[in-house]
């Protein structure tokens, strides 16, 4: 997992988690 894609790597977590969902 890369922690410099922008600003707060949680964000994409949560959009990963809204796409699976």
């Amino acid at each position: 997992m890369k922690l410099s894609t922008g600003g707060l790597p949680v964000l994409d977590i949560l959009r990963l988690w809204v796409l699976v969902l």
